[in-house]
C-alpha cells in the first residue's frame, strides 16, 4: 500500500483527493486497520491531510525546517487551481504552461480541488501569489469562492469558460461561433436531418452550444428532423459505452440513423467516438457525416479522421502565458474576455448528399 502511495503522491498534486480507504480495501485486498496504519505515517509527517469531509489530500510540499513553502510573505508567481477530472487536455495543457514558466524563471504551484471547500482548506496553508491560473471544468464557480481566492491571489484568469460580471480574466472559444460554421458546412454538403451529441450538464458554455444548435435548425433545416442527444457526463469524460447507448435509441437500420450528420461537442478523445460508431457499424462518412467541436490542433481529438472546428490549444496556451506575464510584471492590471479565434480542419468526414 505504501509503495503504490509513494508513487501516487509523486505524480499527483497539492490538493489531488486519494482513493477513500473502502476503496483502498478493495484495491489490495485487506481490511480498514491495515489501510489506516499505511496512511497513517504520511499523515504525521505532513505529506497527507485528512480532514472530515474533505478526505485524504497531498499536502503542500514542506522546507526541511518544517514549514509550508509559500506559508511565510513571500509571494509566489503563478498559482493553478484545476477542479480534477478524467479530462486528458488539462494536464497536458498544465504541463506546457509550467515549462514554460520555469524556462522564464516563474515560479509556478498546481493544486487540484475536488470541490470549493477543499480548494479553500489547502489554500489555508499557502502565501499570496501574483496570479491565479482557474479550471472549473464547468463546475459553477461562487462568489463567496472567488472573494476567498482573492484574499491569496492579486489577479484570476478563468481558462476555458466565458466569465462575467466580476473582476477576473476568461479565455475561452466563442463555441457559438463554431456551432454555426459546422451547420452551415453541413448544410452545404446537403444534410438536413442533423443531430447534436452533447453533455446534459448546465453550464453557460454548453447552454450556448445548444441554443444556438436549436436557432441553426429552426432557420435551415426541420427541428423535429434535428435531435440533441444528451449524455450524463460532462465534457472530456465521455466513453464509447455511453455514445453506443445514446446512438442507439435513432437506429433505423443495422448501419444508419435516424439523421444523415452528427455534430459532436465535448467528446475530447477522438477513439471514444470511432470505436463507439465501429461498434455499432455506421461507417464514416458513408452512413453519417461527423463534425467535431474541439481543439482543431489534437490529434488525440480528431484522429485526423474527423472534420473539426474551433480553436487551437498552442493559441490558448499562448493566451494564458501572455495574460499571466501581463499581470505578473504589472502592465496590464485590467481585466477582460478572451476569444480564440475558430477554424475548421477538414479531414474527409462529411459526405455530399
Amino acid at each position: 500500500i505504501q509503495s503504490w502511495l509513494d508513487v501516487a503522491i509523486e505524480e499527483g498534486a497539492a490538493g489531488d483527493q486519494l482513493p477513500t480507504a473502502k476503496a483502498l480495501m478493495k484495491r489490495f485486498y485487506t481490511g480498514q486497520k491495515s489501510v489506516q496504519a499505511a496512511i497513517a505515517p504520511y499523515i504525521e509527517n505532513g505529506i497527507l491531510v485528512s480532514r472530515r469531509g474533505l478526505g485524504t489530500i497531498i499536502a503542500p510540499a514542506n522546507r526541511d525546517d518544517g514549514t509550508s513553502p509559500l506559508r511565510d510573505s513571500t509571494q509566489g508567481d503563478v498559482l493553478v487551481l484545476r477542479r480534477t477530472s478524467e479530462n486528458a487536455i488539462t494536464p497536458h495543457l498544465i504541463r506546457s504552461l509550467e515549462q514554460h514558466l520555469q524556462d522564464e524563471n516563474f515560479m509556478m504551484l498546481q493544486v487540484g480541488y475536488a470541490n470549493e471547500d477543499q480548494a479553500l482548506e489547502v489554500l489555508s496553508s499557502l502565501g499570496r501569489f501574483k496570479s491565479c491560473l482557474l479550471q472549473s471544468h464547468f463546475h459553477k464557480l461562487s462568489i463567496d469562492f472567488l472573494a476567498a481566492l482573492y484574499d491569496r491571489v492579486q489577479h484570476i484568469v478563468v481558462d476555458g469558460a466565458y466569465v462575467s460580471g466580476v473582476d477576473v480574466d476568461s479565455i475561452s472559444t466563442d463555441w457559438r461561433r463554431a456551432m454555426l460554421d459546422a451547420f452551415r458546412l453541413l448544410r452545404a454538403a446537403g444534410h438536413e436531418r442533423i443531430a447534436l451529441l452533447t453533455s446534459a450538464h448546465s453550464a453557460q458554455t454548453l447552454a450556448t452550444v445548444k441554443r444556438e444548435f436549436r436557432q441553426c435548425s429552426q432557420l435551415w433545416s426541420q427541428a423535429d428532423n434535428c435531435p440533441i442527444i444528451l449524455l450524463d457526463a460532462l465534457p472530456g469524460d465521455y466513453r464509447r459505452d455511453d455514445i453506443v447507448v445514446a446512438l442507439e435509441a435513432f437506429r433505423t437500420t443495422p448501419s444508419c440513423l435516424e439523421f444523415s450528420a452528427l455534430v459532436t461537442w465535448g467528446v475530447v478523445e477522438g477513439v471514444q467516438l470511432d470505436m463507439a460508431l465501429r461498434s455499432l457499424g455506421i461507417a464514416v462518412p458513408g452512413n453519417l457525416s461527423v463534425v467535431m467541436l474541439g481543439s482543431s490542433d489534437s490529434p488525440a481529438g480528431h484522429l485526423l479522421k474527423f472534420d473539426v472546428i474551433g480553436g487551437r490549444d498552442q493559441a490558448r496556451l499562448a493566451c494564458c502565458l501572455q495574460v499571466l506575464r501581463e499581470h505578473m510584471s504589472g502592465v496590464n492590471t485590467s481585466t477582460k474576455n478572451y476569444y480564440m479565434n475558430v477554424e475548421t480542419v477538414r479531414y474527409g468526414s462529411v459526405a455530399n448528399l
